[in-house]
């Protein structure tokens, strides 16, 4: 559903060619990294008042797709669409050379663009687009129907599958793994929320679906603790999700990557930031007197604190003592990252206020941070998990 009622919605008009503009890839791999530096170098320069020119977004060359970072692209094209940026987006294709061939006749490259292609029609893509704009608005005229074909050489649909035949192939048959948009219109409102309805949904789906089985045959944990996989990283992601006010796009995808051979779980939203949700009560416990609209202009180090404050157990939003009892409340994220960390032996990314923290079993209680320039608002969870050698 397109957020006409606080986006601009025109369409594409313009007398003279869209400038392009890629991201400059290693390895054809669209990773977070590439996002924030493409956005950095060329996409805020066109975004002055000097430079209004329409641009030709080029994404044509993407052969693998890091789904946080895709999810995360989405939420920026919402950003720059709001801040009046004109532009179209050219996705990859398949090489007209290969289009009678079988799969089996083509070469690295050509099944490459081919897999990109049919992965971004078979996660869903153009439900996170809808919330940019009308999807017909900023597709090239020759891509206009991109979306319209299921995929037919890669990640199809109707196929028998069998458990052991992959993480990737599960998922996707019980329609677990491909984009979810978790918001809708409720009540009076004209505006998307984060619903949590569609949240314990999408949660029952997976307890109903066992998928805890696949993730300990193809992941390295028992059974018992496989079962984690939906209540604590499933659903408490969500539930952070829930917590974060004024949100109007929130998504959750499941994708494999195998140039790293990971099981990648990513939830992203568009609404307040943890460090914002959690600011009264830091500023609290720690007698600091932050603003939020000063919180950008922290240091580094201060910033990544007020997050790695929000991994601590009982941390929430409000003030005051913690209710006695031993039922876990908060966030989430102290049992994200445990469950993450220890349990599945991955890794925590968190991307939100310009700041990327990642946990990891280096780095469980001092997180890596680095600067992650990041103009628009919104919070992205990134849980990456390895997997068993042979499995993809």
């Amino acid at each position: 559903m397109a957020l006409e009622q606080h986006q601009s919605s025109f369409p594409f008009h313009s007398e003279s060619d869209p400038i392009p503009i890629a991201p400059d890839l290693v390895s054809g791999v669209f990773k977070l990294s590439d996002l924030t530096v493409f956005c950095q170098t060329e996409i805020e320069p066109r975004c002055s008042k000097e430079l209004k020119d329409p641009v030709l977004i080029d994404v044509s060359q993407v052969k693998v797709w890091d789904i946080s970072a895709l999810l995360w692209f989405a939420i920026a094209l919402q950003h720059y669409r709001i801040q009046g940026l004109s532009f179209l987006l050219k996705f990859p294709d398949e090489p007209i050379r290969s289009r009678d061939l079988p799969v089996w006749q083509l070469d690295a490259e050509e099944k490459a663009f081919c897999k990109s292609r049919d992965f971004l029609r078979r996660w869903r893509f153009v439900r996170a687009l809808k919330h940019v704009c009308d999807p017909a608005d900023i597709l090239l005229p020759e891509q206009s129907q991109y979306f319209d074909i299921l995929p037919k050489r890669f990640y199809g649909e109707g196929k028998s599958l069998k458990l052991e035949d992959g993480t990737t192939e599960y998922l996707l048959t019980n329609r677990l793994a491909e984009i979810h948009d978790l918001t809708r219109i409720e009540g009076t409102s004209q505006l998307p929320s984060i619903s949590y309805s569609l949240i314990e949904e999408y949660v029952r789906r997976f307890s109903d679906s066992q998928t805890w089985n696949v993730i300990a045959q193809n992941c390295e944990v028992t059974r018992d603790d496989a079962q984690e996989f939906v209540s604590s990283l499933v659903g408490e992601s969500l539930d952070n999700m829930h917590q974060h006010p004024s949100a109007t796009s929130g998504f959750i995808a499941i994708s494999v990557l195998g140039n790293t051979r990971e099981l990648i779980l990513a939830v992203v939203d568009n609404g307040y930031s943890i460090s914002q949700t959690i600011l009264d009560r830091y500023n609290a416990d720690f007698k600091r007197k932050h603003r939020q609209s000063r919180l950008n202009k922290l240091s580094l180090k201060e910033r990544a604190k007020i997050i790695d404050y929000a991994l601590q157990p009982h941390v929430t939003s409000k003030k005051g003592d913690p209710p006695k009892g031993d039922k876990p409340f908060g966030l989430g994220l102290d049992h994200i990252r445990k469950t993450a960390v220890k349990t599945f032996k991955g890794k925590l990314r968190i991307v939100t206020m310009s700041t990327q923290i990642v946990y990891d079993k280096d780095h469980y209680d001092e997180p890596e941070i680095t600067d992650y320039p990041q103009p628009w608002s919104g919070n992205l969870i990134r849980i990456s998990i390895p997997l068993r050698k042979g499995r993809r």
